[in-house]
């Protein structure tokens, strides 16, 4: 009955590795995004002490205008300087004429120099970590991720107190009680007492039968080192 469940769970889980290993040999990961958050740029200038007032886009043209094809995410002015803050794609190349800063998606742009607070801002800060930034080692360390996940489910449930040391052979110990012919041989501990008593077996030979059922349990434990 173990080794049927122990097959039924290889087969259930073999399409699944065998899937995950297809999208990652196959390069069918998303595209490295290195976004940043423009909510991230705004906490800065808080850190920073930098306060930017809003203002209507409505009344500056040429910020508004700034990125073709684009609107602005806010037109704000800060120490008598007005700048547009523009979330563009990676490869936008368009660039206007205006002064201008950016930091991977984010973009500043204003008619006068950008004061150096929030250009300072905008540089400090950077994409969240991801599993796109591991780049080729995304693969090893998802195949590693899959193989010790399988393994993890396999040997949780070989490992099921029902086959190692089950309460109905504790108890039965605990009260003296030895194996006899209604005793099956199902766990590693009925196996290790059954061979104590009935194999007349030495110490040594006790202690290195234990070490192989041990061992057993142990199979695939190297892998997740």
């Amino acid at each position: 009955m173990c080794n049927r469940l122990i097959g039924m769970t290889n087969r259930i889980l073999s399409p699944f590795l065998i899937t995950s290993l297809f999208f990652c040999f196959s390069g069918c990961l998303p595209d490295n995004p290195q976004i940043i958050d423009p909510k991230e740029f705004f906490k800065e200038l808080n850190k920073a002490g930098v306060s930017a007032q809003p203002l209507n886009p409505e009344n500056f043209p040429n910020l508004k205008n700034s990125a073709t094809g684009y609107s602005p995410l806010g037109i704000y002015s800060y120490k008598g300087i007005d700048w547009a803050l523009f979330d563009l794609p990676l490869d936008y190349q368009n660039i206007s004429k205006l002064e201008h800063s950016s930091n991977q998606n984010l973009h500043i742009f204003a008619e006068q120099a950008i004061p150096e607070d929030l250009v300072i801002s905008l540089k400090k800060i950077s994409p969240k970590l991801g599993y796109e930034q591991l780049g080729i080692f995304a693969y090893p360390l998802g195949l590693c991720l899959i193989i010790s996940v399988f393994i993890t489910l396999e040997r949780l449930f070989s490992l099921r107190r029902g086959i190692t040391f089950p309460r109905k052979v504790e108890r039965a110990l605990l009260r003296g009680e030895f194996p006899g012919k209604k005793w099956k041989q199902g766990s590693a501990a009925e196996r290790i007492v059954h061979v104590a008593i009935h194999e007349k077996a030495s110490e040594d030979t006790l202690r290195a039968y234990a070490k192989l059922e041990v061992s057993a349990m142990e199979r695939g434990m190297f892998l997740l080192e």
